[in-house]
């Protein structure tokens, strides 16, 4: 009888053999090709936004303190705005009475809050404007880096976060002018950023709830503080339908929580409670100065619209027409790339239909919303560039506007699909047409054509922009 066979093919004495790679030879086209492919994956790679965000947060951080330090503060509207709060501080709410040197207060209670409880306390009244600047050094830091984290969860690659600190510009609007602009656009940087944990965190139900009523808490905060964050607005109701499961009901319990957002913020000016003749001249002078649709801009000042004669520029058929155009772009947008069946999981039409089930969840289960790995992506997209077709038929754009896209800008010259070389070569180009003072002819038409280029060549290639990965990335190089 044979013996049996052991388990072990190998003899106990025997040595096991394990292969190794070679390592490469160190050799100067080694060593180059390692070199070059690292910095590849640093402009390249999305995942390489957590290496070099730190150490552009740190630059950044440095480099306002550097303006600072170095460059002369020029007067513009913070003199004025501290006017205006020390008329508040006095007792006056009655938006009729309350001026400054540039003019009436024509700003929502958002912006009376924050200079009143914040700024006027930090700068002594108005009076350490050094104090001023580090603040708003800061805010712009912390905008920059939420920007940052936003274009990670969109899988951006590195290089859209280190154009970002090539405006010169931008940085002038924070640091040496100190606009109110930059605190609805952190509000908006915000809100962008929690619609994105929202969708990331869809199928946990109470922390997207949370997370979504957060968006529109801050979105309203946003609008209180100046109303260019309504160019959001198309957008922001796109999003938020999808995160609430497109129940209608759900919707309109947020549009409550933004109208009561609203009327806490400006609780003083409204006068809820008081039904007096006084009270009642405080309300109306306040919604009517505050949310002036009808403001009517000088043309000198204009950076967009300078290569039309300015008895064009002041007609009011004018802005009709850019109005009506931007309407028609927003409904081209929202059902050619934002409500369609690939983003949705199920046709337009149903859709249309399923709007009318007030209180019942119709979303379908293959929405790109419920992607985890594609909706953040997808909320920065629909939010950005409703805001962007909001810029391109703004009736006018002061300098200072600059701070209401310019942080989202990389990302869609991203998406475009141009490639990083031209992309930087039209980043700087439009850095050049709001650096142009006054704006001419050449700069705000050429300021027109950059903006119309982006927004048609994101919008030509849809939702093929969902599914861009690194090595489509490598190919539009």
């Amino acid at each position: 009888m044979p013996e049996p066979q052991s388990s072990d093919p190998k003899p106990a004495d025997t040595p096991s053999v394990v292969s190794k790679a070679e390592p490469p030879d160190l050799t100067f086209k080694n060593v180059m090709r390692d070199i070059w492919e690292g910095i590849y994956a640093l402009l390249y790679t999305p995942f390489y936004i957590r290496l070099v965000a730190p150490i552009l947060v740190l630059g950044e951080s440095v480099a306002v303190k550097a303006i600072i330090a170095r460059v002369p503060y020029t007067e513009i509207d913070f003199k004025a705005y501290m006017q205006q709060i020390a008329q508040i501080k006095a007792g006056e709410l009655d938006y009729a009475y309350i001026f400054g040197d540039t003019g009436a207060l024509v700003y929502p209670a958002g912006h009376v809050q924050i200079y009143y409880y914040l700024i006027d306390f930090l700068t002594y009244h108005g009076e350490n404007v050094i104090m001023g600047q580090k603040f708003f050094g800061w805010v712009y830091v912390m905008t920059y880096a939420l920007c940052v984290v936003v274009y990670a969860m969109a899988d951006m690659p590195p290089w859209t976060v280190m154009m970002l600190v090539l405006s010169k510009r931008l940085h002038s609007i924070y640091v040496l002018r100190m606009f109110n602009d930059c605190f609805t656009t952190l509000a908006m940087v915000l809100c962008v950023f929690f619609l994105q944990q929202a969708a990331s965190y869809k199928k946990q139900t109470r922390v997207s709830s949370l997370l979504t009523y957060s968006a529109s808490i801050v979105f309203s905060f946003a609008v209180s503080i100046k109303m260019n964050a309504l160019l959001y607005l198309p957008g922001f109701f796109v999003v938020l339908y999808l995160l609430t499961d497109e129940v209608f009901s759900t919707l309109m319990c947020h549009l409550g929580v933004m109208a009561a957002t609203q009327i806490a913020i400006a609780w003083s000016f409204l006068q809820p409670l008081t039904y007096t003749p006084a009270a009642h001249a405080i309300r109306m002078n306040y919604l009517a100065g505050a949310y002036d649709f009808s403001r009517q801009f000088l043309y000198k000042w204009t950076v967009n619209w300078k290569f039309v004669l300015e008895d064009l520029f002041l007609d009011h058929r004018f802005g009709f027409a850019l109005l009506l155009i931007q309407v028609v772009f927003l409904l081209v947008f929202i059902f050619s790339q934002a409500v369609t069946h690939k983003t949705l999981g199920k046709s337009v039409s149903q859709t249309v239909r399923d709007f009318f089930r007030i209180a019942t969840p119709t979303l379908s289960p293959t929405a790109i919303i419920n992607d985890p790995s594609r909706a953040p992506r997808f909320v920065v997209f629909v939010m950005v560039f409703s805001n962007l077709i909001g810029v391109l038929c703004a009736r006018s754009l002061h300098y200072q506007f600059l701070s209401w896209y310019a942080w989202l800008l990389p990302l869609l010259l991203s998406l475009t699909g141009v490639g990083m070389f031209v992309s930087t070569g039209l980043w700087l180009l439009h850095e050049w047409c709001w650096n142009v003072f006054p704006a001419t002819a050449v700069s705000s038409g050429t300021l027109i054509v950059i903006l119309a280029f982006v927004v048609g060549a994101v919008w030509k290639r849809g939702d093929a922009i969902f599914q861009m990965t690194v090595d489509e990335e490598k190919k539009d190089q």
